[in-house]
């Protein structure tokens, strides 16, 4: 992206597209921590009896932890982008780079969560199917990409990438669904829904904040009070009594 834009636009306007990317990309963390793990559980266990199923599981918690974490984070990144870049580096950086760093902001959710599918897939022993997209999309992609560049500039690169991670991480979730879960699994993403359902209720009060126009301030409050709200509704209603016990062992001394 940053060499079409440089053959575009001019250099300048690179940083309109790296800070807002190297900054939310960071939040990948989250999932590749979790992945870490998942990889030599699945790598182990796939070939054993029961183990298919018990990476299955192993998965499908780490998603779920990773998208519900994801999910203010993401929400706060595209509906105040704006505020962030303007606290951050000013008002010129942030009208040139606000709507940039919104929709990077919302690509980040896919490219983080598809980190868990990928790592599936390699501890399976199926890398050439993350290899085989990576090829096929590699033209097209570069002719988005310039086409939208060309188009819209630093707003073209950034929806560009946007759609490309989409894409992406449809297919590797799609890809695992098919190779080794079955149709018969849909349930087990229920959780989507419900983190999606969660963010709706809590987000739809700070939507009506902002759609009133208020200062920077405010809008700072505001983050700080969703992302509260957000999480005593996940811990409080969507979590169950395994899940709370389970994450506050975490946090317990050994032997105890």
């Amino acid at each position: 992206e940053r060499v079409i834009i440089s053959q575009t636009s001019s250099p300048e306007w690179i940083t309109y597209f790296a800070v807002p990317q190297d900054t939310l990309l960071k939040l990948v963390i989250i999932p590749m921590s979790l992945a870490s793990t998942l990889y030599p559980v699945v790598s182990a266990r796939w070939g054993m009896p029961e183990g298919a199923a018990f990476s299955r599981r192993i998965y499908h918690d780490s998603v779920r932890y990773a998208y519900y974490v994801l999910l203010p984070a993401v929400f706060v990144g595209v509906v105040f982008s704006g505020d962030i870049l303007r606290l951050w580096l000013g008002d010129a950086f942030a009208a040139r780079s606000g709507d940039v760093f919104a929709m990077v902001a919302f690509g980040v959710l896919f490219h983080a969560l598809a980190q868990l599918p990928n790592t599936l897939i390699l501890g399976s022993g199926r890398p050439h199917i993350t290899a085989r997209l990576l090829l096929v999309e590699l033209l097209p992609y570069v002719g988005l990409c310039y086409w939208f560049t060309s188009m819209w500039g630093v707003k073209g690169a950034a929806l560009a990438w946007l759609i490309r991670v989409v894409l992406e991480t449809a297919y590797l979730f799609i890809r695992v669904r098919t190779l080794w879960e079955g149709s018969d699994t849909i349930i087990a993403y229920a959780y989507l829904w419900k983190g999606a359902a969660l963010l709706l209720c809590c987000g739809l009060p700070v939507l009506g904040a902002r759609y009133l126009g208020i200062g920077t301030i405010a809008s700072v409050a505001v983050m700080a009070g969703f992302v509260v709200v957000y999480a005593l509704s996940l811990w409080f209603v969507v979590f169950a009594r395994d899940d709370r016990g389970r994450l506050l062992g975490v946090f317990r001394p050994a032997g105890t």
